[in-house]
């Protein structure tokens, strides 16, 4: 007698045929509600060629999932209430409960909820700022903080920047490095940022002892908007706060033409305000409607997210970083050019082992 070996099956639902319209099929015994979860996946998180496009795509077509591991934020120089002592002005803010070192934070930032101001001066009780409105504000606290701060997370480190610019146009807080051992989980990255001087770290993950920092994906709190319509009225505001303020351009040069620092002195056509902290623009001249901006801004807390899908390049900085001896050259024309590739490390023999062992080697065998 032939013994029979039983074999799960899924059986067809009208969810399968929305899978087929979609180019997703189910997983061997995946449950309806799991299939309905990465179907409705499909159109939040696209799959295509970039990075992110193909982590979106293999996480998905094996029925894993990108999580949050760490919520990054801003730390506080000082705290201040709003509220009595405390006098407010368009410009400038006055707490008489503070003894602050005269213009010790020039540079940094006046946090008033989401939004952070650029201090130009301070005294001993006294701010002021560069751009913005503070007399709207009337309760709640202020922070004071970094200006322009940004998170990037690459393959092989997190860098903590207190103000960036561009790649060459920056102060560093801290580099966290995630390759070299002595981060091996997300507890410890999460203990490293809160060492750091600018920033703060909450763990989010469920299961500290088995949540590597190498499942970090490469992201940053830096953002570019591309192509944002600009409405046709003179006072409007962007989707988004924090504007890094070097980064903003304008397609109509003729009603963007000549930036204001104060509100009231938008008067003549080619005039126009930003404040940057809050994203709100006014101009004198009212724009066509068909316009469009493009800028950059940084954005806290900054969720920061995992995935068991790793993704590297061998042609990225970041990863021969971690895959082979870096030599510092004496002279060099950008940052990114100061250290270049020496001897392989024990992680690239070790893949270059792996990738001789793949068979057959050679087309057609």
């Amino acid at each position: 007698m032939t013994d029979l070996i039983q074999q799960p099956i899924n059986i067809p639902t009208p969810l399968d045929e929305h899978g087929l319209l979609l180019d997703t099929e189910r997983i061997l015994e995946e449950s309806l509600h799991a299939y309905k979860l990465r179907l409705l996946d499909v159109n939040a998180n696209r799959a295509n060629s970039t990075y992110n496009g193909l982590i979106n795509g293999i996480t998905r077509e094996l029925g894993l999932q990108k999580r949050k591991a760490l919520r990054i934020d801003l730390k506080p120089l000082y705290v201040g209430s709003l509220i009595s002592p405390t006098v407010i002005s368009s410009t400038t803010l006055t707490d008489s409960s503070k003894n602050w070192v005269p213009n010790s934070l020039i540079g940094f930032g006046l946090k008033i909820g989401t939004s952070i101001y650029k201090i130009i001066n301070n005294t001993d009780t006294v701010l002021q700022i560069s751009h913005g409105n503070l007399s709207r504000y009337s309760s709640g606290d202020y922070h004071i903080v970094a200006y322009n701060p940004v998170v990037i997370i690459d393959s092989s480190t997190i860098s903590l920047y207190r103000d960036y610019y561009s790649v060459n146009n920056y102060r560093l807080d801290s580099i966290i490095n995630l390759r070299d051992g002595s981060n091996t989980f997300i507890e410890d990255v999460t203990d490293a940022i809160n060492a750091s001087t600018y920033f703060t770290a909450v763990d989010l993950t469920d299961d500290n002892s088995t949540d590597f920092c190498k499942l970090l994906l490469k992201q940053s709190s830096l953002q570019t908007v591309s192509n944002e319509q600009i409405p046709h009225m003179k006072r409007f505001r962007l989707a988004n706060k924090s504007i890094i303020q070097s980064s903003i351009r304008f397609s109509e040069k003729n009603v963007f033409s000549y930036e204001v620092l104060e509100e009231n002195l938008v008067a003549q056509s080619g005039n126009y305000f930003i404040d940057y902290a809050s994203g709100l623009i006014m101009t004198a001249t009212v724009p066509s409607g068909t316009g469009t901006v493009s800028y950059k801004y940084s954005s806290f807390p900054f969720d920061v997210f995992k995935s068991p899908i790793v993704i590297n390049n061998f042609n990225d900085k970041s990863v021969e970083n971690f895959l082979f001896e870096q030599i510092e050259m004496d002279t060099y024309d950008t940052l990114n050019d100061r250290y270049i590739s020496g001897k392989p490390k024990s992680d690239m023999i070790e893949y270059t082992s792996e990738l001789l062992n793949v068979t057959p080697l050679m087309w057609g065998q």
